[in-house]
C-alpha cells in the first residue's frame, strides 16, 4: 500500500501540497521564506492532532461530530490558519492498495480530516470516491468498523491508524545556527539545549541504567567514526556548565571544538533518547563541511524508526540522501506550492551541484557511480567500514544502466579521471549473461576505460548475512539467497532500508565478498 497526505489551506499552502509517506528520507529544496520548513512544522503543530486521531473514542465523535484539538509549538493556534483567506485547514490521507487485498474488508481510498479555526476538527471516510455516512449505529473496535446491520463487510483501517501513530511520534529539530548554549531556554524546538541537556547527558552516561549508558557509547563511537578519530571521550565539566572532550588522548573545552562537532553530540543525543519514528530537521548541512553532511543525516537517520524529512538548500545533498525529493517555489501573492524534483540530472550537473571542487579540497578524490539514491546511503556504510567514506563522492545513476550515456560519461571524465561503477547484476542463477541494456552499458565503460564492477549475486541486498538482517529487523526476517528478488521475500524490507542493514554488517563479512574487495581496491 502507497500512501500521501495532502495539505491545503495551512499557512502558505493554499494549494494542495501532496507529499508520499513512506520509510526513508523525504527532502524538501528551496530557497529561504519559500514554504519548505512549513511543511514539517505542520507534522509538529499538528501532533496532538494526529494522537487524537488514533484514539478510538476520539476519531468515532469526529466521524458522528466534532473534537477539539490544540496544536503545538505555536504561541497563537490562530497563526497556523492562512492568512490569505478565510477558510478552514484540510488534509487528508490518499491509498492506494494491493489488488491482492482482503476482499472481506473494506480499505479506504481517502480519509478526509478537516480543522476548523475554532480549534475543533471532524473525520469523512471515502470508498471509491464516495463518502461513507455514519451515525449512532456503529460497531466500532480496534480501527475496525462494521455497521450494526451485519449487511457490510468490515472497514479496516489499521494501516491510517499506524500511518497517524508514526506521524504524532516525531522529533523537530530546526536550524542549528549557534552553539550549544542557545540561550537561557532548556529547549529548542524538540531537543534539549544548554544547562538541561549537560545534565541529562551526564544521567544517561553515568547513571544506573545500562541501556542508557550503552546508548551514550554507541553516540561516541558513532561521531569518532564519522570524525576518524583514535579515540574519543565525551565528558561533562564539573560545574555542569558545558561537555568536555578527550580527542585521540588529548583534552579539549567545548569552546575549543567547531560548531560541527557540537551539533552532532547534541543533536544525536537528543535522538538516541527519543528514538523517535519520524525525525524532522530543517537545515542540516548548517555548520557542516561537505564531506560530513550526508554522514551527519544517515546517522541521525539509524535513530529513527521510519525515516527523515529534511528541508536544505544543497540539492546535491538531498539527492545524495533522499528517495522523495520535492521543490518548494515561491508563489505571488504569498503562495506556495511543491512538485516532485525531476531525480535525473546530467551526471556532470549533479557534480556541480554537489560542488565537487569544494569536496575535492577536503580530500575527496573519488568518483562512485552507483544505481540510486538507496545505493548511495548503503554504500556509503560500507566505505566508512573501510575507511573511504571521505575520499569518494558517491553519485546515482538513477537507474539509468545502458549504452547511451557516452555523452554523460565523457562530461565526467572532463572533471575527473578517478571515476568507478557499480552495478547490480540482475542475474537470476550463476552465470547467467547479463540483460542487454546492463551488458551495453558495461560494453561502453569497458571502451571508454572506467572500472565498471558487476556485482556476482544479484543486487546489493542479496550480501546481507542472516544474522544481520535479524538483528536490524527481528527474527520473522531472513536474508535472501544469491539470486533471490527482494520483493518475493515474505516478509520483505524495503530498499531504503538496506543502509541500516550495512551499517550492522561486519567489515570482516564484508570483506569476503566481491563487493567487499572492489570497494577496497577503489
Amino acid at each position: 500500500m502507497k500512501a500521501h497526505l495532502i495539505i491545503k489551506n495551512y499557512r502558505c499552502f493554499i494549494e494542495p501540497a501532496r507529499i508520499e509517506v513512506g520509510r526513508g528520507f523525504t527532502s524538501f529544496v528551496g530557497v529561504n521564506n519559500a514554504g519548505k520548513s512549513a511543511l514539517m512544522r505542520f507534522l509538529v503543530e499538528f501532533r496532538n492532532l494526529f494522537g487524537q486521531i488514533g484514539s478510538n473514542s476520539n476519531f468515532l465523535s469526529s466521524l458522528l461530530g466534532g473534537q477539539s484539538f490544540n496544536p503545538t509549538h505555536v504561541s497563537d493556534p490562530q497563526e497556523i490558519f492562512s492568512n490569505l483567506n478565510e477558510r478552514e485547514i484540510e488534509f487528508w490521507f490518499e491509498f492506494s492498495h494491493d489488488q491482492q487485498e482482503d476482499k472481506n474488508k473494506l480499505l479506504p481510498d481517502k480519509i478526509l480530516i478537516t480543522a476548523y479555526r475554532n480549534l475543533s476538527w471532524r473525520t469523512k471516510i471515502f470508498f471509491s470516491s464516495t463518502e461513507m455516512s455514519f451515525s449512532s449505529k456503529v460497531n466500532y473496535r480496534f480501527a475496525h468498523f462494521r455497521l450494526l446491520d451485519g449487511t457490510s463487510p468490515k472497514v479496516d483501517l489499521s494501516e491510517f491508524f499506524q500511518i497517524v501513530s508514526d506521524l504524532s511520534d516525531t522529533l523537530y529539530i530546526p536550524p542549528f545556527r549557534n552553539t550549544i548554549n542557545i540561550g537561557t531556554r532548556a529547549n529548542y524546538g524538540d531537543i534539549q539545549i544548554g544547562e538541561a541537556f549537560i545534565n541529562q547527558f551526564r544521567a544517561l552516561k553515568e547513571g544506573n541504567k545500562k541501556e542508557e549508558n550503552r546508548a551514550i557509547s554507541r553516540l561516541t563511537e558513532d561521531i569518532r567514526k564519522i570524525f576518524e578519530f583514535e579515540s574519543l571521550v565525551i565528558g561533562t565539566s564539573e560545574d555542569g556548565q558545558s561537555l568536555h572532550f578527550d580527542v585521540n588522548h588529548q583534552p579539549y573545552k567545548q569552546h575549543e571544538l567547531g560548531s560541527g562537532l557540537l551539533q552532532f553530540v547534541l543533536v544525536l543525543a537528543n535522538a538516541s533518547i527519543r528514538r523517535p519514528s519520524y525525525i524532522l530537521i530543517d537545515e542540516p548541512e548548517l555548520n557542516l563541511h561537505p564531506r560530513l553532511q550526508l554522514d551527519f543525516l544517515t546517522t541521525l537517520g539509524s535513530y529513527a524508526k521510519n525515516g527523515v524529512w529534511f528541508s536544505t538548500h544543497s540539492i546535491g545533498l538531498a539527492r545524495s540522501a533522499a528517495e522523495r525529493i520535492y521543490s518548494v517555489l515561491r508563489q505571488e501573492g504569498g503562495k506556495s506550492i511543491i512538485r516532485y524534483l525531476e531525480r535525473t540530472p546530467r551526471l556532470a550537473e549533479f557534480l556541480g551541484e554537489m560542488s565537487f571542487s569544494a569536496h575535492k579540497d577536503l580530500g575527496f578524490e573519488k568518483i562512485l557511480l552507483v544505481e540510486g539514491s538507496t545505493e548511495v546511503k548503503t554504500i556509503q556504510q560500507f566505505l566508512r567500514k573501510l575507511r573511504k567514506d571521505h575520499q569518494v563522492v558517491i553519485l546515482p545513476l538513477n537507474g539509468r544502466i545502458n549504452g547511451k550515456m557516452e555523452e554523460e560519461l565523457e562530461e565526467v571524465r572532463r572533471i575527473t579521471m578517478n571515476i568507478f561503477i557499480l552495478i547490480d547484476s540482475e542475474r537470476s542463477s550463476a552465470g547467467q549473461e547479463l540483460a542487454k541494456q546492463r551488458k551495453d552499458f558495461v560494453d561502453l565503460c569497458s571502451r571508454l576505460k572506467l572500472s565498471c564492477h558487476v556485482l556476482d549475486y544479484r543486487a546489493t541486498e542479496n550480501y546481507f548475512p542472516d544474522h544481520v538482517v535479524r538483528q536490524v529487523f527481528g527474527d520473522q526476517y531472513r536474508a535472501l539467497g544469491s539470486f533471490e528478488t527482494l520483493k518475493n521475500l515474505v516478509p520483505n524490507w524495503g530498499k531504503e532500508d538496506n543502509w541500516r542493514l550495512a551499517a550492522a554488517m561486519s567489515r570482516e563479512e564484508l570483506f569476503e565478498t566481491d563487493l567487499g574487495k572492489f570497494l577496497e581496491s577503489i
